[in-house]
């Protein structure tokens, strides 16, 4: 088992990767004698449940063009699992629905999966707060491990950009080189991960806060490190680590050198947490 690091600056984070990925190579073949990898074209309907099937046959699925996905991209379980998207890939969520859980990616229960420049896009335009509709995120991960992305923008969502959670925490994420830009909640919200890395990336126009830094009742974040983003405008502080049902359980929260875009709000920290969540500013 060889160890894959993903870091940017001067923080990595160590994430095991499985042989097969880096040992022997990617694969040609399934076992079944299929391709290991897929191209995705529109089909001009709906192609929620297309792009699952295809995820779930293959290793690596490349995304080229606008996929409407008015349903859940749901990856449950899903493991070693590459997902690109070329200049041209995009997945289009056309219609507003009243469900409040209702994510365009769920990476729930995953292990060691890719994504490298996707787009996300909803019908979001006013990047206003709806309690009713909040969680509606662009990525949703829950007890999710070992995950990449690099580049990509998601817009137009109304819940979080992206959302990192779970029962007893999702680990070892690293993010790089996203924006996420006019969302309904926050741009990214940590409420139960550890070992979370995001490297440079935009982060503007959310309808509370940039970043929400908010572990609820049991649970816990821990070492959550954000380098070099480049901040821009929200309805609240730029930063939240505070809440009704604020655990307190917090450690190792650090945003180093915040590049901000504009006039923003002064985080908002609840006072247990203040030794515990650092910002070095420029």
């Amino acid at each position: 088992m060889i160890r894959k690091t993903f870091g940017v600056g001067s923080l990595a984070i160590a994430m095991l990767a499985p042989p097969s990925a880096q040992e022997c190579g990617p694969r040609t073949t399934l076992p079944d004698g299929g391709p290991a990898s897929v191209t995705l074209h529109a089909s001009g309907k709906d192609d929620t449940a297309r792009l699952i099937k295809a995820i779930k046959d293959h290793d690596s699925v490349t995304i080229d063009g606008a996929l409407v996905v008015n349903g859940v991209v749901d990856l449950t379980g899903f493991k070693h699992k590459t997902i690109s998207w070329t200049k041209n890939g995009k997945l289009r969520r056309t219609i507003k629905s009243s469900k409040r859980v209702w994510q365009v990616l769920l990476l729930d229960s995953v292990d060691d999966i890719t994504l490298i420049n996707p787009w996300i896009e909803g019908p979001l335009s006013s990047c206003s707060y709806d309690p009713n509709i909040e969680a509606q995120h662009g990525i949703d991960m829950f007890e999710a491990a070992n995950v990449t992305i690099h580049g990509g923008r998601i817009e137009g969502v109304y819940g979080d950009g992206i959302n990192i959670a779970g029962r007893s925490g999702s680990h070892d994420i690293g993010i790089a080189d996203i924006t996420v830009s006019c969302v309904g909640r926050n741009a990214v919200s940590n409420t139960g991960a550890r070992r979370v890395h995001i490297g440079r990336g935009t982060f503007q126009k959310a309808g509370l806060w940039v970043f929400d830094v908010e572990p609820d009742n049991s649970d816990a974040v821990d070492n959550f490190h954000v380098d070099d983003a480049r901040v821009g405008s929200s309805s609240k502080a730029w930063l939240n680590a505070r809440g009704p049902y604020f655990s307190c359980k917090v450690n190792n929260v650090l945003f180093e050198k915040p590049v901000f875009l504009g006039l923003v709000l002064s985080p908002t920290i609840a006072a247990c947490a203040l030794p515990d969540v650092k910002v070095n500013y420029r």
